[in-house]
C-alpha cells in the first residue's frame, strides 16, 4: 500500500516529467491537498490532477479546490513577474548590476513556469551598488523590513531580497561556504539582450542550491520546492559539466550530501 507522501511524490515528479502517474484505487485526496499547502505545491498538483483521465481524478469539492489554486498561482505569480521585471528596468536605468538567481531562474526550468511559487525574489548586486540601490527602492515606495547583510524591501504584493554574497552567514565555525562563493562574479555571464543582467553558469548555481539546501537543513529543515529546485535545474541542463561540479562540491565537504540528494531525485 502506497503512503500518502510516496503518492504525493509520484505526482509532483509526473508533473515534472509529463508522465501519467500510475495511482492506487484508494487515493486520500484531502489529505494531498493538506501536503502540498504545507510546502504551497497546491497550483502543480491541480496542474497535475488536471491531466488525469477522468476516472483517476478526485471528487468535485477537492477538484475544484485544486483547479482554484491552480488558477490563483498562475495569475498571481504572472503578476508578480511583470512586477519584477518593472523593477529590473529601474536598476538597468541606474546602471546597477544584477546577477539573478534562485527562483528568478529556475522558474524558466519548471514545466509551467508560472507555478514555480516563492515568497521572496532574490537578487545580487556589487556591494560597491548597495547604497544606490537602496535609495532606489526607497525611491519607488519600498519599506525597508531589514537593512543588514541581506537588505529586504517590501510592497505588497512585492517581497525581495537584495544581496551582496550569495552565502551571508556560516552555519557553525567548522564550515566556511561565505568565503567559497565570494567568487561569484567570476562565474556569472551577462544576458545577452541586458548588459546589466547577469545568470550565474548552471554547474555554479547547482552547487550554490545544494549548499543553500544543507543550510536549510541544517537549520529549520527543508521544504519539497528546494529539492524540485535542484531535479529541474539536472533535467534542464543536459550537457553539464558533473566534473566540474564534483570538484566543486568536493572543496566544500558537500560531495556524500549531493550524492546522498541526487539518489533521492
Amino acid at each position: 500500500m502506497q503512503t500518502v507522501r510516496e503518492v504525493w511524490l509520484k505526482l509532483l515528479r509526473c508533473f515534472l516529467t509529463g508522465e501519467t502517474p500510475d495511482l492506487p484505487e484508494d487515493v486520500d485526496w484531502n489529505a494531498l491537498a493538506k501536503l502540498s499547502e504545507i510546502h504551497n505545491v497546491q497550483g502543480i498538483l491541480g496542474a497535475t490532477v488536471d491531466r488525469l483521465p477522468p476516472e483517476a481524478k478526485p471528487e468535485p469539492p477537492v477538484a475544484e479546490a485544486l483547479e482554484k489554486a491552480l488558477l490563483a498561482t498562475v495569475r498571481q505569480l504572472t503578476e508578480r513577474a511583470c512586477l519584477f521585471e518593472a523593477l529590473l528596468k529601474r536598476f538597468d536605468a541606474e546602471n546597477i548590476s544584477y546577477l539573478l538567481f534562485k527562483g528568478a531562474v529556475l522558474r524558466d526550468y519548471y514545466p509551467i513556469p508560472e507555478l514555480r511559487t516563492f515568497g521572496d525574489i532574490d537578487l545580487l548586486i556589487r556591494p560597491a551598488d548597495r547604497d544606490r540601490s537602496d535609495a532606489l527602492m526607497r525611491s519607488i515606495g519600498f519599506s525597508v523590513e531589514v537593512a543588514g547583510r541581506v537588505y529586504t524591501y517590501r510592497k505588497e504584493p512585492e517581497f525581495y531580497e537584495i544581496h551582496t554574497a550569495l552565502i551571508d552567514e556560516e552555519i557553525n565555525d567548522n564550515v566556511v561556504w561565505r568565503d567559497a562563493f565570494a567568487d561569484v562574479w567570476q562565474h556569472a555571464a551577462p544576458d545577452e539582450t541586458d548588459p546589466n543582467r547577469f545568470l550565474p553558469t548552471p554547474e555554479y548555481h547547482l552547487v550554490y542550491l545544494l549548499t543553500h539546501l544543507a543550510k536549510h537543513l541544517h537549520n529549520d529543515g527543508a521544504g519539497i520546492r528546494q529539492y524540485m529546485d535542484i531535479a529541474c535545474l539536472l533535467h534542464g541542463e543536459p550537457g553539464l559539466d558533473h566534473a566540474a561540479v564534483d570538484a566543486r562540491l568536493e572543496a566544500l565537504g558537500l560531495t556524500k550530501f549531493a550524492k546522498l540528494v541526487f539518489f533521492f531525485l
